[in-house]
C-alpha cells in the first residue's frame, strides 16, 4: 500500500484483486474506490499531476514496474497522460 496528499486530497494505492485507488478529501471524506492500479507508489506533481507506479509478478519472468503520470478523474480515479502529456488513448 502506498500514500500521499497532494492537490487537496489524500491518495492511497492499494494492492489486492482488484488493485483499488482509494481518494479523500482533506478531511478523509470519501472521494470514491476506483479500480486503478498505483499499488508501488503514489506521488505528486506539480500542475495537478501524480506519479503512479505498478507492476507485477509473473511466475516465469519475476517482478516488473512501471511509472507513469496521471492527472485525476472523476470517473476512474486518474488517468494516464502520454509522453507529450495529453490524454493516453
Amino acid at each position: 500500500m502506498t500514500a500521499t496528499f497532494a492537490h487537496d486530497r489524500w491518495w492511497f494505492g492499494c494492492y489486492g484483486a482488484p488493485k483499488l485507488l482509494l481518494v479523500t478529501d482533506a478531511d478523509f471524506q470519501m472521494k470514491g474506490p476506483f479500480e486503478f492500479d498505483c499499488s508501488l507508489g503514489i506521488e505528486g506533481l506539480p500542475e495537478g499531476r501524480l506519479l503512479s507506479a505498478s507492476g507485477r509478478c509473473e511466475k516465469d519472468t519475476g517482478r516488473t514496474g512501471s511509472v507513469r503520470i496521471a492527472v485525476p478523474d472523476e470517473k476512474t480515479g486518474l488517468r494516464y497522460l502520454n509522453a507529450e502529456g495529453n490524454d493516453q488513448k
